[in-house]
């Protein structure tokens, strides 16, 4: 039987991920990533117009490096993680990339649901504990330029992903370093590049 390429043929009753073509999967894949990013986005605006664009960035830098109370009214929240951390140990979880090294942190930023079916990016894996990681290609800072928002867009590229990137390669080893090489700048061939290095 041939792979589904989509789901606009008959009902399956059975219907398994394995039915379907490994284009047909990196479409699911990308269309997770579109809505964990854009509820994010949803929320951020919806703070932005009720409390204003500075509660809205304190707030979205909270969810992504704060750390949660693990309580709220009778509530017990799964762990006490950030967002940041949340996105990194379940994607290591379920890829079992499970290494303290440059070469593992990259792995899991090809999987990840935001950056690997959304982002084009290149890995130059210099060794295991040193490589440079580049962002040709980022929609989000397109939209975030597109909509004229230069405050969103350094506090996402250089707040939240410098802190972010800071974070995630301290998850695998903290002797790692995330460097920023170059951050967006209108106009440039590539959205971003990142150096991670254990020395």
């Amino acid at each position: 039987m041939s792979l589904m390429k989509d789901y606009s043929g008959k009902f399956k009753p059975d219907l398994q991920l394995r039915d379907f073509s490994e284009d047909a999967l990196r479409r699911l894949w990308k269309v997770g990533g579109d809505l964990y990013t854009g509820f994010q986005e949803l929320w951020v605006e919806a703070i932005k117009e009720k409390f204003g664009e500075q509660t809205a960035i304190e707030l979205s830098g909270r969810v992504w490096m704060g750390k949660p109370k693990t309580e709220r009214k009778g509530f017990k929240l799964r762990g006490n993680e950030n967002g940041t951390e949340r996105q990194v140990r379940v994607t290591r979880e379920a890829f079992n990339i499970m290494g303290d090294d440059v070469e593992s942190l990259f792995k899991q930023l090809q999987v990840d649901c935001t950056m690997g079916p959304n982002v084009e990016a290149e890995f130059d894996l210099k060794d295991k504990n040193h490589g440079i990681y580049t962002v040709i290609k980022c929609p989000y800072l397109d939209q975030l330029w597109e909509a004229g928002d230069d405050v969103m867009q350094k506090h996402v590229c250089e707040e939240l992903d410098g802190l972010g990137f800071e974070l995630t390669a301290h998850q695998y080893n903290p002797k790692m370093q995330a460097i920023p090489l170059k951050l967006p700048v209108k106009g440039s061939k590539i959205a971003c590049q990142w150096e991670f290095k254990i020395e």
